[in-house]
């Protein structure tokens, strides 16, 4: 039957006994040392692209992690501020190297002082603040958006002062 036949072919293929039918000792040798190099060229390339998304899971996290702080009724950066943008670019360009899809999000954060529409105004230069500065330092604008939130997101109590420090900040986010 046809399915006997194709089982015997199946098994001498994977036996190597193929020889009987033909094949020289060096024809065979030849196919086993082809199956071995693939075999460890794909194993190669798995760990290859396995590290790879690891080290972006990695990047994406340490930037998402960055909060960029401002002083009380200011969109300048400080110095502390200008070194936590300067790491977030190093990182994103090493981000870029691996993933040339990636996008951020910067937004920006303020306490619940003054009134609405004077948040949303100094949330958005919050973020155009660091915008700014990543384009200074050599991130693409097409790979950034900017969004102000006011006062709507807050990530500690407005009823302190260490509250309030803390929700007058820009964070970024990776897509």
């Amino acid at each position: 039957s046809y399915e006997k036949a194709d089982r015997f072919w199946q098994v001498v293929g994977e036996t190597g006994i193929g020889y009987r039918f033909g094949k020289t000792k060096e024809e065979r040798s030849n196919n086993k040392e082809q199956k071995t190099e693939d075999k460890v060229e794909k194993f190669t390339e798995n760990a290859a692209e396995k590290e790879r998304q690891a080290r972006i899971a990695a990047l994406k996290k340490k930037i998402s992690l960055t909060r960029i702080e401002f002083e009380f009724d200011r969109s300048n950066l400080t110095p502390e501020a200008r070194r936590g943008v300067e790491e977030v670019a190093h990182s994103l360009k090493e981000l870029k190297n691996l993933d040339d899809s990636v996008r951020i999000r910067i937004e920006g954060h303020t306490d619940d002082e003054g009134e609405m529409k004077y948040n949303e105004w100094l949330s958005k230069n919050r973020a155009n603040s660091v915008y700014k500065k990543l384009l200074e330092l050599g991130i693409d604008s097409g790979m950034i958006e900017k969004i102000g939130h006011g006062k709507t997101r807050p990530i500690a109590t407005n009823e302190t002062e260490e509250g309030k420090a803390q929700n007058r900040r820009v964070e970024i986010v990776v897509e």
